[in-house]
């Protein structure tokens, strides 16, 4: 996982209270989405605003924005972005066993060849807590369920993470000097990057098994509940 290349985040101008001669926050960016000729048409960046007051503190956004909202900075190499085409990066080739889905882990068996189902299994083991190995054998016959786990893991811990960085300038400012906690803040913020990455591809793999689940007609065995969904 590469570190994510820093930009400015140019101001909406509908909605952005600040002054022409304010300094444009700087921030990360994670993903572009391209359109078929390959030209960047939305930038997915990470940024927090100092928010002043007595309960002030840094204020973090993570969005989508037109690509018209972003400005590079002259000097970092933003070659190795990710690029999300416009049209379902997610969706797996049909009927092309072995063909590689967008955002699917690199040494990872791609879908459709011989034991790649079971070949995931190291892979989201290591995202969870060691206990869960304890489950292997209901984990091995059913590595949707397994993904579907980390999948919530990683929700959990990304919350966190949030919750830690907008609270890091209020909590910790008394008992650190300013540059120790600039160093703590992109701790926050570069793990925060590398889980949506791992995040996607967990995704892209229940999604792989979650198809292979249903190809093999036992989807009407047992419901996994997606986050956000009624009930979770």
């Amino acid at each position: 996982m590469h570190n994510p290349p820093p930009v400015h985040i140019l101001p909406d101008p509908a909605n952005d209270p600040r002054r022409p001669d304010d300094p444009l926050p700087v921030g990360s960016l994670l993903e572009l989405q391209v359109d078929a000729t390959g030209k960047a048409v939305a930038a997915f960046a990470s940024w927090g605003v100092d928010t002043p007051g007595p309960r002030g503190g840094l204020e973090l956004h993570e969005e989508w924005l037109p690509i018209n909202r972003v400005r590079q900075i002259p000097g970092q190499d933003y070659t190795k972005v990710p690029r999300t085409p416009t049209a379902s990066p997610a969706e797996l080739p049909p009927n092309d066993p072995g063909a590689t889905p967008h955002g699917w882990p690199a040494g990872l068996a791609a879908p459709g060849t011989p034991g790649w189902e079971q070949a995931t299994l190291p892979f989201l083991f290591d995202i969870l807590p060691p206990d869960y190995r304890a489950h292997m054998a209901v984990f091995t016959a059913y590595p949707e369920v397994l993904a579907h786990m980390a999948a919530l893991h990683l929700d959990h811990v990304s919350k966190a993470l949030t919750n830690g960085l907008r609270g890091a300038a209020v909590e910790l400012k008394p008992f650190l000097p300013p540059h120790v906690l600039s160093e703590i803040t992109e701790v926050y913020r570069l793990e925060r990057a590398r889980l949506a990455d791992l995040t996607h591809s967990v995704e892209i793999i229940e999604k792989a098994l979650r198809t292979r689940l249903r190809e093999t007609d036992m989807s009407g065995s047992f419901h996994l509940k997606r986050r956000g969904e009624a009930g979770t």
